[in-house]
């Protein structure tokens, strides 16, 4: 099973939903689950040959009877939690967690890096600082993105009134409503085991995408640029550790049984990849 590493993974029979958080490793997520289907089944929000933005494709493919929903095996982008709720079909749902802070400082990188984002000019035209960032209220993804992702708030919130009650919305639904959790930080760990159950580790040759260069790492950042972080972020790294108790306790005993293989993946891979 994992003697050959240049083979793409296996064909997969259910439908999937990758519920990709931004700067969670998404695009390196895409580009091996992708070619596992056809491409007349792949909607990939915000990246379709409807060419509508990532809110206009949830909102697209939400109001899309069953019917016209069944052919598409393989939703991905930043996918909204409206968009999960409107499936009537079976399907298998993940999405991968990163810590809050390392999230933001890479996504601060990642937009000073990227012409094409909506807040690059801003960001070097007035040359703001990380803490300058997360702090002026730009964005609400910058402020417990995550939790408000997985909440289904999205925007309907104003920036920094966020309370307990999106924290625990999004902790029920990260429990109850996801097939599978995995984490950046625990990247090749994480894909074997989601491979694992989808059946479709046949092999795997894959590179990081997407990857935000030049930056600094999280803990090498000033105390008043991690204060600010976490002025904005408190109910994210609340739901974070949620998400790492559950991830122990569901995976530890499938961890433990196929230790042996997992290794195995693990050096595989480590010849060819970078952190994302």
């Amino acid at each position: 099973m994992l003697s050959d590493f240049n083979l793409v993974v296996a064909m997969i029979d259910q439908t999937v939903i990758h519920f990709h958080i931004p700067k969670t490793a998404g695009s390196t997520i895409n580009s091996i689950l992708v070619p596992a289907f056809d491409r007349d089944e792949v909607f990939l929000c915000g990246d379709n040959k409807l060419h509508l933005s990532h809110w206009e494709s949830n909102v697209h493919f939400a109001g899309l009877s069953p019917e016209e929903q069944a052919p598409f095996r393989y939703i991905a982008g930043h996918v909204e939690y409206f968009l999960l709720e409107s499936l009537r079909m079976p399907h298998f749902s993940f999405l991968f967690l990163r810590n809050p802070i390392e999230r933001l400082v890479s996504m601060y990188y990642f937009v000073k890096g990227h012409e094409g984002h909506h807040l690059h000019s801003k960001v070097v035209d007035e040359e703001l600082t990380l803490a300058e960032f997360v702090s002026t209220g730009l964005w609400h993804e910058l402020d417990n993105g995550m939790c408000r992702r997985l909440s289904g708030v999205a925007n309907s919130v104003p920036i920094g009134q966020c309370g307990e009650d999106v924290l625990r919305r999004a902790q029920y639904n990260l429990e109850n409503n996801f097939s599978f959790i995995g984490f950046q930080e625990r990247f090749d760990e994480s894909l074997f085991l989601l491979l694992s159950f989808l059946d479709a580790l046949d092999g795997l040759d894959y590179q990081s995408q997407n990857v935000t260069d030049k930056r600094k790492k999280a803990k090498r950042i000033t105390s008043e640029e991690k204060k600010a972080l976490m002025a904005v972020n408190s109910l994210d790294l609340e739901l974070y550790a949620f998400g790492r108790e559950l991830y122990r306790s569901r995976y530890a005993p499938f961890l433990q049984k196929f230790a042996r293989p997992l290794e195995s993946f693990k050096k595989a891979l480590s010849l060819k990849k970078k952190t994302v």
